[in-house]
């Protein structure tokens, strides 16, 4: 039997739409984007996420510190209206985001407050059609794109994405999420270990840019990189306090000051791996708070991160190194008067002392005469069995040494406490022990750069057989 013609192209036809590989239901990965992309955004930038929620086709999931940004809640709006399913979730603290996710609800957008079990949520996401993960430095709020320098790594990694979009639905169902992506970095659990490993690990050059750091891990870890000669160069958002700069100047870490804000931090590594997340270098954001990074080691995101911090390193002035005025600025208290180190302190009234029958040269007239240059003694000691004076630096600086020598009685137990402007007292400078022949005891010690500036006092108490002496003093610590 012959097969008309036509009826033989309708067969054909079928059997290639049969053989054609099936339509993917769950989303596509944009032609346009890399496994990794790296977009830098400055206040005047046009807004890459706008972009891609433009393009989303079946789902959208979004997870913000806050969200009140106009322009993002319409193209939200505007995605729900050609059917892709929206889901939204902000932080339970953020009241500036009622309005806009009252707006998406009203919208038949999903929307719910982050997980009330963490502190805050700070992390911020886009995951779009299920196969790429958009991750930013800043909150997807107005301000940020306003007035903020703004990184956005497009992720097509497919661990990455199903990391995060399990995060999101953990968050949405009040879980605790699990960490198994290729390249994220999640808060709490490693995020803090992952920002140290990645400084500890540089051997070139660390180029970093950050919100906000006290975290002290974070801080030695930096000084210690500058310590082992690797060039670190730290730009800061220009509302960081000025003690943390002040602490990394002094230990020759170059620091600048942005011209516009920054959120988060992003770390470069010997220009080869950049960490890019939400969280700020801080407690709270890399111990407590819901954050995410990722850690990707690509030639094409190094050159866009490196390109936009020469671009904003330039762009900033530098900072000089703080100085110590060789003046103390906190008079002594009056317990006891303290002796230049250079001098060496007779005991107060020993045996065979004869006071001198020569009037004393007035000082200067700009300051009121001291009536000795001696520590005063202590009227509850016996001068003849137990002495006792302190010599000090009246200012130190952060980083340095400082040095209390106790002369007294030789044999004497020597114990000496020192207490910060934090009123803490655990440190290297609290010791004891046992006067030498020459009846010197010396505590010596470096004081902290994660110390903070201020009056840091010291009690200091021998004794011998049943005696007991004790002196207070007090010097100021500087940047």
């Amino acid at each position: 039997m012959i097969v008309p013609r036509v009826v033989r192209l309708l067969l054909i036809c079928c059997l290639l739409l049969l053989a054609a590989p099936p339509v993917q239901a769950r989303g596509h990965a944009p032609a346009q984007y890399a496994m990794f992309t790296l977009v830098s955004e400055r206040p005047t930038s046009p807004d890459a996420l706008i972009t891609l929620i433009k393009e989303a086709r079946t789902s959208i999931l979004i997870e913000s510190r806050a969200i009140d940004d106009p322009t993002l809640a319409h193209a939200l709006i505007a995605a729900r209206a050609r059917g892709v399913d929206v889901r939204v979730m902000a932080d339970p603290q953020s009241s500036s985001s009622t309005s806009v996710l009252g707006a998406l609800a009203a919208a038949d957008v999903w929307t719910r407050r982050g997980n009330p079990a963490l502190p805050q949520t700070g992390q911020a996401t886009a995951i779009v059609d299920g196969t790429v993960l958009a991750l930013s430095n800043t909150p997807f709020t107005l301000e940020a794109r306003q007035g903020e320098h703004r990184f956005l790594l497009l992720d097509l990694d497919h661990m990455d994405v199903l990391q995060a979009t399990s995060i999101f639905y953990d968050d949405w169902e009040r879980r605790s999420p699990k960490s198994f992506g290729d390249h994220t970095v999640l808060a709490p659990a490693d995020y803090a270990a992952t920002v140290v490993s990645t400084i500890t690990g540089a051997n070139g050059t660390l180029d970093i840019m950050a919100g906000a750091l006290t975290n002290a891990d974070v801080l030695r870890a930096l000084i210690a990189a500058a310590q082992r000669h690797v060039s670190v160069r730290v730009l800061f958002d220009p509302g960081v306090p000025s003690a943390v700069v002040q602490q990394l100047l002094l230990a020759q870490v170059a620091v600048r000051l942005m011209s516009v804000g920054f959120a988060g931090a992003a770390i470069a590594a010997d220009h080869d791996h950049l960490l890019l997340g939400s969280a700020a270098l801080t407690d709270s954001a890399l111990q407590t708070y819901r954050e995410l990074g990722l850690l990707v080691k690509d030639a094409g995101v190094l050159s866009v991160y490196d390109s936009a911090f020469d671009a904003e390193w330039r762009a900033s002035a530098p900072i000089a190194v703080p100085t110590v005025s060789p003046t103390p600025t906190i008079t002594p208290t009056p317990s006891i008067t303290p002796t230049p180190t250079t001098t060496p302190i007779p005991s107060p009234t020993p045996k065979g002392y004869h006071p001198p029958t020569k009037t004393p040269t007035p000082r200067p007239p700009t300051r009121t005469p001291t009536a000795s240059p001696t520590a005063t003694p202590m009227a509850s000691a016996t001068p003849s069995a137990l002495s006792l004076n302190v010599s000090y630096a009246h200012a130190v600086r952060i980083g340095s040494t400082q040095r209390i020598t106790v002369r007294t009685s030789p044999g004497a137990r020597v114990s000496v406490t020192v207490t910060y402007p934090d009123l803490t007292s655990n440190n290297p400078g609290t010791t004891s022990g046992i006067a030498g022949a020459s009846g010197t005891f010396s505590d010596s010690w470096v004081v902290s750069i994660t110390t903070n500036p201020g009056i840091a006092t010291a009690t200091i108490i021998v004794t011998g057989g049943s005696l007991r002496k004790s002196a207070s003093i007090s010097f100021t610590i500087t940047f």
